[in-house]
């Protein structure tokens, strides 16, 4: 496709997904026990970025590890607010 190879349309498609991946973070924030389509949607479009534009492999990591760092704080804050005192790890 001619039109994904613009800049302008590549800038476009970034900034849709970053909008995206800022709300769908939000919303894993603000939703416990519901996080789990916001965090998928934030992989999903995560991809289709990857598919659609030129990403430089550098930069890619940096987003990547950014995602997972965010989705990592979210799971260990829900750890903590839903473990108790009285709940014991399976063994």
């Amino acid at each position: 496709m001619w039109v994904t190879g613009s800049w302008r349309t590549e800038r476009l498609l970034l900034a849709s997904w970053i909008v995206s991946a800022v709300v769908n973070v939000w919303l894993m924030w603000v939703l416990p026990g519901a996080e789990t389509i916001p965090f998928h949607l934030v992989w999903i479009g995560l991809s289709i970025i990857w598919g659609l534009t030129a990403f430089r492999v550098g930069h890619m990591w940096v987003v990547l590890g950014c995602v997972a760092v965010l989705a990592g704080l979210h799971v260990r804050a829900e750890l903590r607010v839903r473990r108790s005192p009285s709940t014991r790890p399976v063994a």
